[in-house]
């Protein structure tokens, strides 16, 4: 089965962008959407490190799929 091609035409017809700041950003119901359709079956999060004077974390998130597993850090 063909997936349908990931592009702003798609993301907007599906209604997973929103608007901030004149900018359109894809919504995190958006973003689980596509995951789902394209083959996702699980995301774990975890805290890495926690800062709480500076109210600053780093997260380990990794996504498993069809496609394989990969792994990613952000900060918040």
């Amino acid at each position: 089965m063909s997936k349908q091609k990931i592009d702003l035409d798609y993301l907007r017809e599906i209604k997973a962008l929103t608007w901030l700041q004149g900018r359109e950003y894809l919504t995190h119901p958006g973003l689980l959407r596509v995951a789902h359709e394209h083959g996702i079956t699980s995301i774990t999060t975890e805290m890495v490190s926690w800062d709480a004077q500076a109210k600053a974390a780093v997260m380990k998130t990794t996504a498993v799929g069809e496609r394989g597993t990969f792994t990613g850090y952000g900060d918040a």
